[in-house]
């Protein structure tokens, strides 16, 4: 409970509606473990439930008496109304184009360079001309919003290939895979954290920073040393492909991106 509560502090310090997120995401897995895995779970759902309960009513009222963003704040102020104008608003203002063009300028970018992008890191310094172009305001310069769209922007489709096949194998190999019995719930926890990150890249970039990727990097590895199950499906081996031919794919892909 320790460090629950200095995450917690440390979540609502940044007012960061992404973070709380991923923080979700994650009781969300602990709660489905304890209702799914344990012998006793209204039993642990009340000895893990009821400080958290009082962890987050501690929160609210600090909120309530303070002037300062807190991120459960933001995200009631952030959602619309029961109406279709306010939700057509929300989606298409706050959730796709975030606060400004970011989703239609990047969604430009795929659509005149499909294949090569606009280049690795050149997302933000051509935003702001895409921008003028198309609302006759140059916006604030910042990546795309989005992790996914971003990528594509900048790596067009041949240079997302990778990540384009890497990440549906590894979100089935998820979801498929399970802790060790002994460390079942490190791995629900860690799998919680990956899938997490991976919604909140749906809205935003955390991982643009290094130190965010290196940990989703190390959480991947964290998950493949709880889960024996997760290795194995690694480990199946590819179709045969003659390697003779890899060097002609790879040039022939090169010579395309140039």
């Amino acid at each position: 409970m320790i460090g629950i509560g200095i995450a917690g502090a440390g979540l609502w310090a940044t007012g960061s509606r992404m973070a709380l997120l991923a923080a979700m995401v994650c009781v969300a897995f602990a709660v489905w473990f304890v209702v799914t895995r344990r012998k006793h779970p209204l039993r642990d759902l009340l000895i893990v439930g009821a400080p958290t309960v009082v962890l987050i009513a501690g929160f609210a009222v600090f909120a309530s008496r303070s002037g300062t963003a807190n991120p459960v704040d933001r995200v009631f102020r952030a959602l619309p109304g029961i109406n279709r104008a306010e939700i057509q608003q929300f989606v298409g203002f706050e959730l796709w184009n975030r606060y400004g063009p970011y989703g239609t300028v990047s969604m430009n970018m795929v659509r005149d360079y499909p294949l090569s992008g606009v280049g690795i890191g050149s997302f933000n310094h051509i935003f702001t001309d895409e921008s003028f172009v198309l609302i006759r305001d140059r916006a604030h310069m910042d990546n795309a919003q989005s992790w996914y769209r971003n990528q594509l922007a900048e790596l067009g489709v041949l240079g997302s290939v990778g990540w384009l096949i890497w990440l549906p194998m590894f979100v089935i190999m998820l979801a498929r895979t399970d802790g060790d019995h002994e460390q079942r719930f490190a791995a629900s926890m860690i799998k919680g954290g990956l899938v997490g990150m991976g919604l909140v890249s749906i809205v935003s970039m955390p991982t643009q920073a290094f130190s965010v990727a290196f940990t989703v990097w190390v959480f991947i590895y964290w998950y493949l040393l709880h889960s024996s199950e997760a290795v194995a499906a690694s480990a199946r081996p590819w179709p045969a492909v003659p390697s003779s031919r890899w060097p002609v794919l790879m040039w022939a892909g090169a010579m395309v991106f140039l």
